[in-house]
């Protein structure tokens, strides 16, 4: 019986590693190619699910196209927060933040916030902020 122990020992051993190695493989699947093995039993992808139609990358671009607009020429660039961009899931809309780099004030942070709603991808609402007295540099007021 004492030579049995070790057999059984080694093959739990082994079972472990492959389910740990198993288990890696899965979230590095997961984590490079966007496929999850566990996204058919997710909530969201439910039928009946409450989900918004359309994208956050329509609506970003929607954003700034009015930042655009608004500012015109001196706006040299325009990106994402993503810490900040979220869906409002009450009102159905996105609420983008943009950083914006305008010309002659790259030192300065200026923010484009505006909300974009979900299915039509139209802007409702924009607010340019910055630090105190700096929009009269740039043109807006």
């Amino acid at each position: 019986m004492a030579d049995r122990k070790p057999e059984s020992s080694s093959a739990w051993l082994i079972v472990s590693v492959l389910f740990v190695i198993a288990v890696m493989g899965l979230y590095v699947l997961s984590e490079f190619t966007g496929y999850s093995v566990l996204a058919p039993f997710r909530s969201d992808q439910l039928e009946g699910a409450d989900r918004a139609e359309g994208s956050l990358q329509p609506a970003v671009e929607a954003c700034k196209r009015s930042a655009r607009a608004q500012i015109g020429s001196a706006l040299l660039d325009s990106r994402m927060d993503s810490m900040s961009t979220r869906y409002l899931a009450d009102t159905q809309e996105y609420f983008v933040i943009l950083d914006l780099t305008i010309e002659g004030q790259e030192r300065t942070a200026y923010y484009y916030e505006c909300n974009v709603m979900a299915v039509s991808q139209q802007v409702v609402r924009t607010r340019v902020t910055g630090p105190p007295g700096t929009f009269e540099q740039i043109g807006i007021e």
